[in-house]
């Protein structure tokens, strides 16, 4: 009895500091398990229950009391610990907020910093991330850039303590911007998609950062002479408009060997030219309102020469190349030589219309243009060699066919029929006699052929009688002139133009001479 009585002393104990650590559950429920334990355990377990057994339990009710507690002090600390960076962050905000509300409630945007006094520095960078297209016809081209500018103004100066603080874009219409603008630019805007592309960031000396993101359609100047091997400059220039250089200077911004500006990761170039090389500089332009400190930054553009040669070049080298086929053919064969002589030149035309009408009216002579020219020349000539060669073809065979109608005439006075067959194909001959009644000549139609056939030959041109030439000779000598001269003309154009493929040389003195 006494061994039962301590046992259950023991189990008392055990079950006491249960439910003294035990969160869990609500205290009168926990008695009640509890109990409906112990009676479990006196009826059965712990009767059998060796005494020794007793400590270690009460062992592990200590080791899981004192587990509980350092996880409720673990608990209790991270939450102190939240609490207090959450009072820190608020605290911190409440003092940025005074500090610039103190800071610009004197604050007087419309003066520059340094009022009357050395001029602001305004170090400037630029990352592109698309150019193009380029406009050919209206010379416009399209820019989309990240445009940053850096100055201090000390009338901004905070506490250290709060390291540098990047604004929303709303601060921006409350402190002093530079004025610089994009000269020649036709159209352009900031982008506000879904909010205002506008980074301020202010540092505790005064330094400001202002970047935002915007895009330009600015105009080009362009020069067409050496169209299709042809350069392109098309600056963007930044200036100052109202501040003079006593007052502001624009600067690039050089880290190290760094240049001011960037091409994006994704950079995009939408244009029927390469883009060969950007270069900046720095210059003060005079006007009539004063000297203005400027910065240029320069795109040079080559042509890609390879698809003109294949939509422009190739086509007509090859219809000039066609025309000869006239060369080869029968002279007789008027209808086949006169489509081909007349489709060739009808084909250059439309290849040069259709060019001028992608490229601005005016200026100088344009490569292409020789180039055309110089086929359009030698369609015509395959055209003049052919109604050169139809014609003296028709003039032999007449003569030849007044041969046989005197040889008629001369020798036999009954041949009427074959006479007439022959003035068929004599059409001056047929005009002049078509009047005569040839069944009413009786026996005048000799005579009167004879009479005919006389002033026939007293009107022609002495110098028909003098030509004598084989038209298969003009087809033969122009089988090899043609093609000749062509290609001698061909290697005097590209000779002629052979300093604009290899421009590279003379690249820089050129973009010097633009700047």
């Amino acid at each position: 009895m006494l061994y039962s009585s301590h046992k259950t002393r023991a189990l008392a104990q055990i079950v006491y500091k249960i439910i003294k650590s035990s969160n869990l559950m609500s205290k009168h429920y926990f008695i009640f398990q509890c109990l409906i334990l112990t009676a479990d355990i006196s009826i059965s377990a712990v009767v059998d229950t060796p005494s020794s057994s007793i400590p270690e339990v009460l062992d592990v009710v200590e080791n899981s009391n004192a587990t509980d507690q350092l996880n409720s002090s673990s608990a209790t600390f991270n939450d102190n610990g939240n609490q207090n960076e959450e009072e820190i962050s608020l605290n911190q905000s409440q003092e940025v907020t005074r500090a610039l509300n103190h800071t610009l409630k004197d604050y007087d945007k419309r003066l520059r910093p340094n009022f009357n006094g050395k001029p602001v520095i305004v170090s400037t960078s630029i990352a592109i991330h698309s150019l193009g297209p380029i406009n050919i016809m209206d010379m416009k081209y399209d820019i989309t850039v990240i445009f940053r500018q850096e100055w201090n103004d000390p009338r901004l100066k905070f506490n250290k303590t709060f390291g540098s603080l990047t604004l929303k874009g709303e601060m921006y219409e409350s402190i002093w911007i530079p004025d610089t603008f994009f000269r020649h630019t036709i159209n352009g805007f900031r982008h506000d998609a879904l909010s205002p592309n506008i980074l301020l960031r202010v540092s505790p000396n005064g330094d400001i950062l202002c970047s935002s993101r915007i895009s330009l359609y600015i105009k080009c100047s362009m020069d067409f002479t050496y169209f299709p091997m042809d350069i392109q400059f098309c600056p963007l220039l930044i200036e100052s408009f109202s501040y003079t250089k006593e007052n502001l200077q624009l600067r690039w911004k050089n880290i190290g060997n760094k240049d001011p500006y960037e091409k994006d990761e994704y950079f995009s170039f939408l244009s029927p030219y390469n883009l060969w090389s950007i270069n900046y500089n720095s210059y003060n332009r005079s006007m009539a309102t004063g000297s203005f400190s400027a910065l240029s930054l320069n795109f040079t553009l080559h042509r890609e020469v390879a698809v003109i040669i294949l939509g422009d070049y190739l086509p007509t080298t090859l219809t000039v190349v066609v025309s000869w086929v006239n060369f080869w053919l029968d002279p007789q064969a008027i209808p086949a030589r006169a489509s081909i002589a007349v489709t060739t030149v009808l084909t250059v035309t439309m290849c040069i219309s259709q060019t001028s009408a992608n490229l601005p009216r005016g200026g100088a002579i344009k490569a292409l243009d020789l180039y055309y020219g110089i086929c359009f020349l030698y369609v015509v000539c395959a055209l003049g060699e052919f109604a050169i060669v139809c014609y003296l073809n028709t003039s032999q065979f007449k003569r030849e066919k007044k041969k046989d109608l005197k040889k008629l005439v001369k020798n036999s006075e009954e041949n009427i029929e074959e006479i007439l067959t022959c003035l068929e194909y004599i059409q001056d001959v047929k005009l002049r006699f078509k009047r005569v009644n040839f069944k009413q000549m009786a026996n005048r139609k000799i005579k009167l052929l004879k009479g005919i056939i006389k002033r026939q030959s007293k009107a022609n041109h002495e110098w028909r009688k003098q030509i004598n030439i084989d038209v298969n000779k003009i087809d033969l000598y122009s089988r090899i002139l043609f093609p000749l001269t062509f290609l001698l003309s061909v290697c005097t154009y590209a000779s002629a133009y052979h300093k604009e493929l290899n421009f590279a040389d003379s690249l820089e003195k050129e973009v010097e001479q633009i700047l």
